[in-house]
């Protein structure tokens, strides 16, 4: 096992992100041939179900990422910035807040983004891209649309929980952290990972909000060199969902009338310009625990987003 990390440890950015997609390939590859195999043999509707789900979600995303951290890097758990702590749960608290400020904003854009079409000449793909969001929609509809305890807390998991880390893991723990080191400019990390964790949920139709979000979880990566903030704010944004189609399998709300409501724009305007104040908060509330850890004795260096800490 040391000598297949020694072999791959010295190598440059570029092949890692290539590693790191050839592993998620492998991932996917050994995925389907599992589900190929229990639909065959077992149950004919395991590719669509919630188990399904996971087992997708751990070999196209979480082995690939731990995989490849091991493989590239001599520290894996500080590259994938598994770091805790006091202070990470508080960015991490502050970071769900901001996830709540920018919702009234990727709503509107997720309206806007629905109702794009593509050329006449292509109007046969475009009901074919629809189709496939349909289905997609469908499926996870009759996953939440659950009235009992026990499927809430299994929709949170296979919903919520998993993506928020397997997700997190492998596009900003491993590929933006790749593409900072090979690039030199965090900000044109952040853009890229978010336009490929986009691209990877396969809806044209919901590529901006999706794209906003993969920026907006990419900032707080680069912020507070933490995966934990992340994954809170990704398994709220997640997690909200869920627990609303729960309240309206309980006669609480009323779900359609909820997603055909949009927010005011004073209140876009209002909560936009609140979240912005955060994000800025959250960089300042960092660069200010990294002074204070230099000046208690401690060398902080940042590379490339990177946080590296030594008693001098």
């Amino acid at each position: 096992m040391d000598y297949i990390r020694k072999t791959f440890i010295n190598t440059k950015p570029a092949g890692q992100i290539l590693g790191l997609f050839i592993l998620a390939f492998m991932g996917f590859t050994v995925a389907s041939g599992i589900a190929m195999v229990v639909t065959l043999v077992w149950d004919e509707t395991f590719s669509y179900s919630q188990v399904g789900q996971v087992i997708s979600s751990t070999f196209l995303f979480l082995v690939p990422a731990v995989v490849a951290a091991w493989l590239f890097y001599p520290n894996p758990k500080r590259t994938l910035r598994l770091n805790g702590g006091k202070d990470k749960w508080l960015l991490a608290l502050l970071s769900v807040v901001l996830m709540a400020l920018i919702m009234p904003c990727t709503q509107r854009i997720a309206e806007w983004n629905t109702g794009w079409h593509l050329p006449e000449s292509m109007a046969s793909v475009e009901e074919i891209l629809r189709s496939i969001t349909e289905m997609s929609e469908g499926l996870l509809t009759r996953w939440l649309n659950q009235p009992t305890l026990g499927a809430l807390l299994v929709n949170l998991f296979v919903v919520a929980l998993c993506p928020a880390v397997m997700e997190e893991l492998f596009f900003r723990g491993c590929l933006q952290h790749m593409l900072a080191e090979w690039l030199k400019r965090p900000w044109l990390a952040i853009l890229i990972a978010a336009v490929i964790f986009s691209l990877f949920h396969g809806d044209i139709f919901g590529f901006v909000p999706r794209f906003l979000l993969g920026c907006v979880l990419g900032f707080m990566f680069y912020s507070t060199n933490s995966i934990v903030p992340n994954i809170c704010a990704h398994f709220f944004n997640n997690a909200t969902v869920v627990v609303m189609y729960c309240l309206a399998a309980n006669g609480v709300i009323d779900l359609e009338m909820a997603e055909n409501t949009s927010f005011p724009a004073v209140v876009v305007i209002v909560t936009l310009v609140f979240a912005v104040g955060g994000f800025v908060l959250l960089y300042k509330i960092t660069r200010k625990t990294e002074k204070e850890k230099a000046s208690a004795g401690y060398s902080v260096v940042l590379e490339d987003g990177e946080d590296v800490q030594s008693k001098k």
